[in-house]
Formats: C-alpha cells, sequence, structure tokens
C-alpha cells in the first residue's frame, strides 16, 4: 500500500438501504440544475480520504459521510451530509456523538444489527506512525435522531477492511487487515463475526482484507481478493484455506493493488473482479484491469479499461434506468465515471468535473486544488450528481 498519502485520497463503499428515523434533512423547494453549483461546507482540512454513501436517515436517499487520515498523532474530520429533496447535501454532523477521530482508509453506511436503519463502521487506520498507534476500529450505530460510539479494541492496525457476510449466517461481518510484513510473510488481520445483537466476535481464521472484495462462489467457496501481498484466497465454507493465487498487473509495474470492485461485468451471472493498480514507485500511475470469472472461481485477465491515471482508495457503483456506471476516484481531475455498457466500460460525462472544478474558480498553477469527490443519486428522481472539494469547500452539482 502506498505510504504517500495525498489530500486527495478518499474511499468509498455504495449502499442504499432503507428504513430509519425521520428528520435532519431540510426539502427545498428549489430545483437544483446542471449549470449551478451549491455549496455543502467550507474550511475543509486537506485530509479528506474517504467518502461513503448510503441512507442515513430512512427518506431513501443517498446521503454521505465524509473521512479523512489524521496521520501520526493527529485527528481527522468526520462530516455527515444528507441529501434534501432536491438533490443539494446539508452538513449534519451533529447526528454523530464526535466530529473528530484517528483516521480512516474506508467507511462502511450497513445495517449491521438488522433493525432497519444503517450504520456506520470505520476501520481504523494507522499508516505512517513510526512505532504504532492505538488506533481502533469503531462503529456509529444508529439510534432515531443521534447515533452512538462504540470503540472495538481488538485489532490497532486495521490497513484497510471490506464488508461481507463471511459465515452465511444472515449478518455483514467486517474483514480487516494490519500491515503487511514482509519480513514474514504475514499479516495482523482477522474478522469480525457479527452476533447480531450490537457485538462482535473477534476472528483470526481469515488473515486477509488491505483492499479486498469477496464473493462467494456457485460451489459453495468463498473467493477474497486481497491487496498487498497480490493474492485470490479460496476458502471452504468452514473458512479452511484452499489456496492462494498470485495476481499482477499486465504491465507488471504498477503492481500496487489499492481497490478492488466486485462486479459481474460480462452479465454471464458469475461476479468478476475489477482491479485499481498504481505504481509503487509512482502513485500518479495506475491501471484500471478487468479479471473475469469462469463459473468455478477461477479468476482471469480480459482487458484494461485505461492507464495513465492515478486511482486512489475509493470506487462507487450506482444503477441508473437500468444501466450500471462506476465512479472510480482520483487525484488531480483524474476521476473517471464510465458506464458498463455491452460488457465494455464506456467514458461518460468526463468533462463535467472539470467544467465543475472551472465553475468554483480553479486554474490550474495558481494553488487551486481538487480533491475528495463522489457521484451520488437522488432515488426518487434517478438523477445523479457529483460532490467534490474544490479548495477546501465541498460542492454538489447535477450531472448534466
Amino acid at each position: 500500500m502506498n505510504k504517500i498519502i495525498a489530500p486527495l485520497l478518499l474511499t468509498l463503499v455504495l449502499t442504499a438501504c432503507g428504513g430509519g428515523p425521520s428528520g435532519g434533512n431540510s426539502s427545498p423547494t428549489t430545483t437544483q440544475t446542471s449549470n449551478t453549483l451549491y455549496s455543502v461546507v467550507s474550511n475543509v482540512p486537506g485530509n479528506v480520504m474517504n467518502i461513503a454513501v448510503g441512507d442515513l436517515n430512512g427518506d431513501g436517499l443517498d446521503d454521505t459521510v465524509v473521512g479523512g487520515w489524521g496521520g501520526p498523532g493527529n485527528n481527522a474530520n468526520i462530516y455527515v451530509f444528507t441529501q434534501n429533496t432536491d438533490g443539494t447535501l446539508t452538513n449534519n454532523t451533529s447526528i454523530l456523538p464526535v466530529s473528530t477521530y484517528t483516521g480512516s482508509q474506508r467507511i462502511f453506511i450497513r445495517d449491521f444489527d438488522g433493525d432497519g436503519r444503517n450504520d456506520i463502521f470505520i476501520p481504523g487506520f494507522n499508516d505512517g506512525c513510526a512505532n504504532g498507534c492505538a488506533v481502533h476500529s469503531m462503529i456509529f450505530w444508529n439510534q432515531p435522531g443521534q447515533f452512538v460510539q462504540q470503540i472495538l479494541p481488538e485489532l490497532v492496525d486495521s490497513h484497510g477492511a471490506c464488508v461481507n457476510d463471511i459465515n452465511n449466517d444472515g449478518k455483514l461481518d467486517v474483514l480487516v487487515r494490519g500491515v503487511y510484513d514482509q519480513a514474514t510473510h504475514t499479516t495482523q488481520g482477522g474478522v469480525y463475526i457479527n452476533n447480531g445483537n450490537r457485538s462482535f466476535t473477534f476472528n483470526t481464521s481469515i488473515n486477509a482484507g488491505s483492499t479486498c472484495s469477496v464473493n462467494h462462489e456457485t460451489n459453495g467457496n468463498i473467493t477474497i481478493l486481497d491487496g498487498n501481498p497480490n493474492t485470490i484466497l479460496t476458502y471452504d465454507q468452514n473458512l479452511n484455506l484452499l489456496s492462494s493465487v498470485s495476481i499482477a498487473s499486465q504491465d507488471g509495474s504498477t503492481n500496487d493493488l489499492i481497490d478492488s470492485i466486485l462486479l459481474d461485468v460480462n452479465n454471464d451471472g458469475h461476479n468478476d473482479f475489477v482491479l485499481m493498480f498504481n505504481s509503487v514507485s509512482d502513485n500518479t500511475i495506475g491501471r484500471k484491469e478487468v479479471w473475469l470469472n469462469d463459473g468455478n472461481g477461477n479468476y482471469s485477465y480480459s482487458y484494461t479499461i485505461d492507464q495513465g491515471n492515478n486511482n486512489q482508495y475509493h470506487y462507487n457503483v450506482l444503477s441508473n434506468n437500468g444501466s450500471t456506471f462506476v465512479y472510480f476516484s482520483a487525484a488531480n481531475l483524474q476521476a473517471k465515471l464510465y458506464q458498463l455498457t455491452g460488457n465494455q466500460f464506456v467514458a461518460y460525462k468526463q468533462t463535467d468535473f472539470t467544467t465543475m472544478a472551472q465553475k468554483a474558480g480553479y486554474t490550474p498553477g495558481f494553488n487551486w486544488s481538487v480533491g475528495a469527490g463522489d457521484v451520488y443519486q437522488n432515488t426518487t428522481t434517478g438523477k445523479m450528481y457529483m460532490l467534490q472539494l474544490i479548495n477546501g469547500t465541498f460542492y454538489t452539482q447535477l450531472i448534466q
């Protein structure tokens, strides 16, 4: 995993579960247009790293949680932006008990306790701490009108994570992973097994999850794509390791697997992997590759979506009007939005992101910055919107 963490880094996992407390959103009577920028919050610190999207207040609209990486001894800010009926966002961070924390690389918005309200899981992240930092994972349980915080102390070095029902009991578990030890070829990782009563049991039988995707194969096996080291791990239903297969990018040089997506790319009923690589030596050069599943849990390279772009710790998958859209985050106005058409990723509205920054006054070479961003959806109207951090202010705009 790259140690160079730019302020433009971010992560995201899209969920859209219903149910939850009422209130928190304003309901403007205006209609957001594609020609207008709307500001959400200003004076945002430059350490924004991740964004997650999901319904937090039960109105059926996508809300966002924005987090960051504080670095050694520093705190990061956390924000909650709730969506209004016109697609704009309102800063509603007060529904959380805290507004700063030790930092994270991932944020997940899911219903972990099965009460119909989405919760917020934030794995700890202490990359860059020379002597180790006591950074724990935490979860915010969704209570009517207010979230409550719980610290999960079992793992103090969660470098990355992913969410999946590992043991097929109907409850979402969380894979977490510490920093990979090059000398011993081991990691400090495991699974928070969800007990269903707002408690987890930490299980170290699966030691993966830095950047990971989890697929339950048709033969009953569980396949985990794990970054650092780049491996595809296969377990049986009892979580016994069956195989470990190394993978590499096609050019051989962009081998920092910083993220991955589980998605049926070729519409054959089997989930495939979309891999996001960066160069280890230069994290501004990366590749996005499609690896197809043969139906038996064997994955092989199919084609490259793009290359030469900086990939970051964030993606978003949206379904709109029967089409699948995938947003890939990146620094320096290199974020990409693709529509999955005919088993291929086709660039969609690429110029909108640059135009949005220009409307906010962005001029290259004049100390302006375009940082963390996302694409979210108004599920009532089906419209998609852009969220971007431009020179310290979060803006939203309707995608044309």
